[in-house]
């Protein structure tokens, strides 16, 4: 471990140099400032011969601080962002504390309300420490939430400040020791778990040590220094358990570009994601610690609270703030909490469906700070706007009605609402042409509203569609084909959409094709005489009367075929000769063979 009074040196020869640094703001990387020199670094093997780097912050503030900067008023996800509710305080007994106090603060104040459990403030960590004064032996101010002090903030007992704090820089044995009253029960602050100010640790006064892998990797959770020496990070999930809270991670990680490795490291990228998930970062300078709250990714700029006044302040990632080279960062992340129910939010908010069919819904409950309380969908109930119809079955809402409509969910007496969307389907009006003939391939037009996105086309059976093309969303071009087979007689024709089917009750009529007569066998005879003849042709199904004109009497005829019919004709003895038509009549119509047939004298 580092000698305690080489530390004490080290300790002043910082506090000269802090009064010289100049307000720089945020200053470009400069690689130049070499850490790794300090007397403050030790590098070290662990156990299982891995590198680790010891660094000892002792930082206090200069007397020319860094002036503030100004947050951008709008932030974008992604390009800006600032947290809400992060406090600054002004340096208290350490500044890897004060930081680590500024961070509790803020969980504090969202949802983790018992990281400060003083009565100031009504028990809600203050955004500021000036409420508790200034601190004594070159501490600025007293914080509660950093070291605990007997007569500040209604304490009437020793703590942190009474057992471990000399003067900025004291390397002496701790006061409860050399005194030889005993320690107080460890709790309610941060530097008495991680080890600030703490002789036993080696720890002079204002001073807290990290340990991270020199190669960057992260160092989780270090305890390989236990019990003679305490790691700062893992002091800050003792502090964090301590107030009843878990630990998902904790870890010191030097930034990439300052391990051995070149490919290892944390990034501003790691850095936003932090930050955009609500987690505080400790950033890590040159013998100092600092707290950043935000970012803008234009120029890698962090947003931090430097401990040195209560104003906000920036610098270029990796860069130095007021002369501090910017090696690492600290990283807690805990894990989620539940309060008290504030809201509830129904899914999905916005949705659209054919009327008809079928919508879900869910509802998650959450705290006033967002946390999760879980999915309380069975426990919910749901409505609709009364006059869209339809029907619920717990949280399935079967529509009826077309339109735009409210959906409603209550739960514990907290309420949230979604829009849904009840789509018409399409109506048919007309088809043109209206009728067809089995056997008959079609180009037609159907007329009709809301066709956009059809999917089908349908004329019942024995009838194709070929095909069809969405016109506009009143009209659609078909094509269609009539089987042979297909039923006589009216059928209905169908549009279907995404938002249901249309139907046009008796919209298309399939018919008989007329029949044609293309001969007749024998084709002429005298009068008074009585023939039996052969009609040829087509589509003579279902015939129903033949003809051969005036004087001319079919009596019994025979559909033989759809091409063939046999008839007996008598020819009446008056019958005037010449030419006549011959005729077939089905329900398709009446087919004819002009000059067919011949009366002889």
């Amino acid at each position: 471990m580092t000698n305690k009074w080489f530390i004490a040196v080290i300790c002043a020869i910082l506090f000269l140099s802090t009064l010289l640094w100049v307000d720089v703001g945020s200053v470009a990387a400069d690689n130049a400032a070499n850490w790794r020199s300090s007397d403050l670094v030790n590098i070290h093997a662990d156990k299982d011969g891995k590198e680790i780097v010891e660094i000892t912050v002792p930082g206090r503030p200069p007397l020319i601080k860094v002036a503030p900067a100004a947050l951008p008023e709008s932030h974008i996800a992604g390009v800006t962002s600032s947290m809400s509710n992060v406090p600054a305080y002004n340096w208290s007994y350490g500044c890897s504390a004060t930081s680590a106090a500024m961070l509790f603060g803020y969980y504090d104040r969202t949802g983790y309300s018992n990281m400060y459990a003083g009565p100031t403030n009504g028990g809600v960590a203050p955004m500021d420490n000036s409420i508790w004064g200034p601190g004594i032996g070159g501490s600025d101010g007293e914080l509660p939430l950093s070291a605990t002090h007997n007569g500040v903030d209604g304490r009437t007992s020793t703590g942190h400040v009474d057992d471990y704090w000399i003067a900025y820089g004291n390397c002496n044995n701790d006061p409860y020791i050399t005194n030889g009253w005993g320690e107080h029960i460890q709790g309610n602050c941060t530097g008495d778990f991680m080890g600030t100010n703490q002789s036993k640790y080696s720890n002079c006064d204002a001073s807290t040590t990290f340990w991270f892998y020199n190669n960057g990797s992260p160092l989780y959770d270090y305890t390989g220094q236990e019990p003679s020496g305490r790691d700062g990070c893992h002091g800050m999930r003792l502090f964090a358990e301590s107030r009843g809270y878990g630990v998902v991670v904790d870890y010191s990680q030097l930034i990439q570009g300052q391990g051995t490795n070149p490919s290892l490291g944390f990034t501003f990228a790691n850095y936003m994601a932090e930050i955009d998930a609500g987690q505080p970062v400790l950033i890590q300078v040159e013998g100092h610690t600092m707290l950043g709250f935000g970012y803008d990714s234009s120029g890698n700029i962090v947003y931090l609270h430097d401990t040195w006044d209560y104003s906000d302040h920036q610098m270029t990632w990796g860069g130095t703030y007021s002369g501090l080279q910017h090696y690492g960062v600290t990283v807690i992340q805990l894990a989620p909490v539940a309060g008290a129910l504030d809201h509830i939010v129904i899914a999905p908010k916005t949705a659209s469906i054919a009327a008809g069919a079928s919508q879900a819904y869910t509802a998650q409950a959450f705290d006033q700070y967002n946390n999760s309380l879980g999915d309380v969908t069975g426990s919910a109930s749901f409505s609709i706007t009364p006059t869209a119809g339809g029907s619920w079955s717990g949280n399935v809402y079967t529509s009826q009605n077309a339109g735009t409509w409210t959906v409603t969910a209550i739960y514990s007496g907290k309420n949230d609402t979604a829009t849904l969307v009840v789509n018409s389907p399409p109506t048919v009006t007309s088809v043109s042409p209206n009728k067809g003939y089995r056997g008959q391939s079609l180009k037609l037009t159907i007329s009709g509203t809301k066709f956009t996105g059809a999917t089908a086309v349908s004329f019942g059976a024995g009838v194709t569609v070929n095909s069809f093309n969405v016109k506009s969303a009143t009209q659609i071009s078909a094509n269609i084909s009539i089987s042979a087979g297909a039923a006589l007689g009216s059928r209905n024709v169908a549009v279907t959409t995404p938002n249901g089917t249309g139907t046009l009750i008796k919209g298309f009529t399939v018919v008989q094709a007329p029949p044609t007569v293309t001969g007749v066998s024998p084709n002429q005879g005298s009068r008074g005489q009585n023939l039996s003849v052969t009609i040829t042709g087509t589509n003579f199904t279902d015939a129903t009367a033949v003809s051969f004109g005036a004087g001319i009497t079919v009596t019994p005829f025979s559909v033989v075929n759809s091409t063939t019919i046999s008839a007996t004709i008598a020819i009446n003895p008056t019958a005037k000769p010449g030419l006549r038509t011959v005729s077939v009549t089905t329900p398709g119509g009446t087919g004819s063979l002009r000059n067919g047939f011949t009366v002889n004298k």
